[in-house]
């Protein structure tokens, strides 16, 4: 009888532990990074420049916050490998795995500053500024969807913005205008200034 009784206690506590892991929800986590290059591709801050930057992030699971970043951009995390801090990251955690998320395309608030692309990191790793796509739903890396998973249950999504070069200046056409007919008149007037000389 004693152990009948033993071997009941047994299998309840064994049993209540399996059932206490089956309950623990397993959770990972996202970090959302972003880096600012200048004109030239060179990653900076962003100082003197003024920008806002704003996605969205959900779940199927109901889940939803912003993720917001402002110039100066306290540079935290190193993307690219060791090294210095190239970008700001912004980490969300206590995610629960085996749920999709979705992310939009980000928003810019400043003058200054464009989409390089996007990358969640699940076919290419972003190792270099060449390493980013367009929003593009057909773009594993760029599709607007992160899996957490058992494999990847703590994921980076990436967000390139750069500084585009200022366009090469074209003069309108009042200024080729007037450039043309000071040069008539230079022509003219030396033709003229010619022609009094001979005479």
């Amino acid at each position: 009888m004693k152990i009948l009784v033993i071997v009941i206690c047994c299998l309840s506590m064994i049993l209540g532990v399996a059932s206490t892991i089956h309950a623990t929800t397993i959770i990972g986590s996202i970090s959302v990074s972003l880096i600012l290059t200048d004109e030239d591709g060179k990653i900076i801050d962003g100082s003197g420049k003024p920008g806002t930057f704003s996605i969205d992030l959900s779940s199927s699971g109901g889940f939803a916050t912003e993720v917001k970043f402002q110039t100066p951009l306290s540079l935290n995390h190193s993307v690219f490998g060791s090294g210095a801090y190239n970008s700001q990251s912004i980490v969300i955690n206590n995610l629960p795995i085996n749920d999709l998320y979705y992310y939009n395309e980000l928003t810019i608030t400043g003058d200054y500053w464009t989409i390089g692309g996007y990358n969640d990191q699940l076919v290419t790793n972003a190792v270099s500024t060449a390493d980013f796509y367009p929003f593009d739903t057909q773009n594993l890396d760029s599709n607007g969807i992160i899996n957490l998973d058992m494999k990847g249950p703590n994921r980076d999504l990436v967000i390139l913005v750069n500084d585009p070069p200022l366009p090469d200046t074209i003069p309108e056409p009042g200024t080729l205008l007037l450039l043309s007919t000071g040069l008539a008149g230079f022509a003219g007037y030396g033709i003229r200034f010619r022609r009094k000389r001979k005479a």
